[in-house]
C-alpha cells in the first residue's frame, strides 16, 4: 500500500535509485518474496548500482523511507524480520491489569527474583519442582 505523508522533490538520481527499487521489489513480489533493506541493498550492489560501504547503505535506508513517507515506495514492500511485532495484552479487569503490569516491570528489572518465579520456587522448594509451570 502506497501512502503519501509528505510532498517531497527528489533529484533525479534519487528518483532513479527509488524507480530502480521499486522494479527489483516488484522482482521478488512475483517470485513470492518480500525483502529486507539489506537484500535490497545488496541487490543494488551485485548489480553496479552503489557501492558496499556502510554509508550507501544508510544511504539507501534513508533514500527508502523518503520513498515511502513521499508515497512512492509501498509500506509493505520491505519487511524488517529482525524486529519483534508487539500486541497488547487486554484486561477487562482493571485490578489485575495493573497487577500484571507491575509483575512484569519486576520481573524485568529483577529476573527471577519475584515471588512467582519459578527460580525461586525452584530454590525454596527444591522436591516440589518437577513439573511446575509458570
Amino acid at each position: 500500500m502506497r501512502e503519501r505523508f509528505v510532498d517531497k522533490t527528489f533529484r533525479p538520481a534519487t528518483r532513479r535509485m527509488i524507480d530502480k527499487a521499486n522494479d527489483i521489489i516488484a522482482e521478488y513480489q512475483r517470485d513470492g518474496y518480500t525483502l529486507t533493506l539489506r537484500q535490497l541493498y545488496y541487490q543494488f550492489v551485485a548489480r553496479g548500482e552503489i557501492e558496499n560501504t556502510e554509508r550507501s547503505y544508510k544511504r539507501l535506508g534513508s533514500i527508502i523511507t523518503d520513498g515511502r513517507l513521499a508515497g512512492l515506495v509501498d509500506w509493505e514492500s520491505i519487511e524488517d524480520r529482525g524486529r519483534g511485532v508487539l500486541s497488547w495484552l487486554i484486561n477487562e479487569d482493571e485490578t489485575e491489569a495493573h497487577a500484571e503490569a507491575l509483575r512484569a516491570s519486576i520481573e524485568e528489572k529483577y529476573p527471577g527474583r519475584g515471588p512467582w518465579s519459578r527460580e525461586r520456587h525452584e530454590r525454596e522448594n527444591p522436591r516440589r519442582s518437577r513439573g511446575w509451570l509458570v
